[in-house]
């Protein structure tokens, strides 16, 4: 990094990063990441970092990035799905979820005292207070999500 831009990005006090594709692709740490997080760290500057895959837990993304020799707490890990389940719990606490969407976001509902009422049971389930979509892998890709839904009572409206 050239001197004069360093001094420019250093007036920033918080750093926001994509996880995947921007520090890491899959299991791969991309070039420079690591190095630039050091620096920033070094610097005393505030980081966190963000996914919009809901699959894994914020515990589960610090583990990840410590593998990359990369440490941050949970607190600087905003994941789509510790982000809808903190809305949720705000906004409709005590309620009953149906989850359209992978464990990552389950468990992170459950954290907030959410009952999941999908953990393993197949339906017919009687819903009637929310039901949470979020990306499905098999929704996307296969049909077995939507076969999950099948007979699903969403308050009177059956899918």
């Amino acid at each position: 990094m050239s001197s004069d831009f360093s001094d420019k990005l250093l007036q920033f006090e918080a750093f926001f990063f994509d996880g995947d594709g921007v520090l890491y692709k899959e299991d791969t740490i991309l070039p420079g990441a690591k190095e630039l997080l050091t620096i920033l760290e070094e610097k005393k500057k505030k980081i966190f970092i963000l996914t919009n895959n809901s699959t894994k837990t914020r515990e589960e993304y610090v583990e990840k990035l410590r593998n990359f020799g990369i440490n941050v707490t949970i607190n600087q890990i905003l994941t789509s799905a510790y982000l809808t389940a903190k809305y949720v719990a705000e906004t409709f606490p005590r309620s009953k979820i149906y989850v359209i969407g992978e464990q990552g976001l389950k468990q992170e509902l459950e954290r907030f005292n959410l009952e999941v009422l999908n953990k393993s049971e197949t339906p017919p389930i009687e819903v009637d207070d929310r039901v949470v979509l979020n990306e499905d892998i098999c929704l996307l890709y296969t049909s077995d999500a939507a076969d999950e839904l099948d007979g699903v009572d969403l308050g009177g409206r059956r899918i």
